[in-house]
C-alpha cells in the first residue's frame, strides 16, 4: 500500500470540489491508498476559500475511509526542528516533509520546490 499526504493546495482542490480533487479520492479509492492530511494544512486549506462551505466539504473528505488525520503532534523530534530550521519557521511546511518522509509517500501540493529545498530526495506531485 502507500498513499500520498495532502498540502494545503490539494486540500483547497477538495473545498472547490475541483476535478483533480475528485480523481485523488478516486484512485485513492481505487488503489487502496492513504490519503494523509495533517490537521494544520487542513486549517489554512479551510481559510483560504471560507466562502465555498470549506467545513462540510472537508467535513465529508474526513469521512472517508482512505483519509487518516494527523494533528501536529505528531511533528516532534530533531528531524522536525531542523525542518523548521530550514523553512525558516514554517512548520506546516515541516510537518508535511517530515509525514512524507517517514512514510515515503510523496506529497501532493502547489509549493514543490519550496519544500523540495527542505529535503531534496522528496517526492513531489504537483497539485
Amino acid at each position: 500500500m502507500g498513499g500520498w499526504v495532502l498540502d494545503v493546495s490539494a486540500l483547497v482542490a477538495f473545498v472547490e470540489g475541483s476535478e483533480y480533487a475528485a480523481s485523488v479520492r478516486a484512485m485513492a479509492e481505487r488503489t487502496g491508498r492513504t490519503l494523509l492530511v495533517p490537521l494544520p494544512a487542513l486549517a489554512a486549506a479551510a481559510q483560504r476559500r471560507p466562502g465555498l462551505d470549506p467545513g462540510g466539504r472537508l467535513t465529508a473528505l474526513l469521512a472517508e475511509p482512505m483519509v487518516v488525520a494527523v494533528d501536529g503532534a505528531a511533528a516532534a523530534g530533531p528531524l522536525f526542528d531542523r525542518l523548521v530550521s530550514r523553512a525558516s519557521g514554517d512548520r506546516l511546511a515541516a510537518m508535511v516533509v517530515l509525514l512524507a518522509t517517514e512514510r515515503g509517500w510523496p506529497v501532493l501540493t502547489d509549493r514543490g520546490e519550496s519544500l523540495a529545498r527542505l529535503r531534496p530526495d522528496l517526492l513531489v506531485i504537483p497539485s
